[in-house]
């Protein structure tokens, strides 16, 4: 087995031919869910967490603070949106990811040192949805008891710290890829 084999992501080692429907799919399901989660996140916006959930997931020692601010039906919709975020993260990396599997096939011709960058954009999104799975798990059990734990904020906070980064490379590399293929298509015709 080549060492590229060994490395190749599993959506380009499964999903190859169908990459392109996959992204679609993915993409228009994870905006479809997104809509759910912003809605149910307006409830958590307050002066204490004005990014609504994602202060909370960024609140490390401020934990009990925020849990404090959120009322009883605050914390359930907290709570659903966990949920929920376990099938989000499924969405948002396979988005990403696939996204950038095609940009790298698109652009192996044009942009071969750009394109290459693709399998390991690909895998920071695997990482990121593992990041946010763990984020998840120690914000479920403070909603739950309604007690801050310093330790699992301070988890919570870095690993979405790593979530953001990574998504926002993952994001930029789609949106950079699909600007060069677009302008590598306009210079062929």
């Amino acid at each position: 087995m080549k060492t590229s084999e060994r490395f190749e992501h599993p959506l380009k080692r499964w999903f190859d031919a169908s990459l392109g429907p996959l992204f679609r799919v993915s993409l228009v399901l994870m905006l479809a869910l997104g809509v759910v989660l912003a809605q149910l996140d307006t409830g958590l916006r307050s002066e204490v967490a004005p990014l609504g959930i994602i202060s909370f997931e960024l609140a490390g020692e401020n934990a009990a603070l925020m849990l404090a601010s959120f009322s009883e039906a605050a914390r359930r919709d907290a709570l659903l949106i966990q949920g929920l975020d376990y099938l989000y993260l499924l969405l948002y990396s396979t988005t990403l990811a696939s996204g950038a599997l095609l940009v790298g096939r698109r652009l192996v011709d044009a942009r071969p040192k750009f394109a290459a960058l693709a399998t390991p954009i690909a895998w920071m999104q695997t990482i990121a949805a593992i990041s946010d799975a763990i984020e998840n798990v120690p914000m479920i059990l403070m909603l739950r008891s309604g007690m801050a734990d310093p330790t699992g904020a301070s988890i919570s906070r870095i690993a979405a710290i790593i979530k953001f980064a990574l998504v926002a490379i993952g994001l930029l590399y789609v949106l950079l890829g699909a600007a060069l293929a677009a302008l590598s298509s306009k210079r062929a015709a």
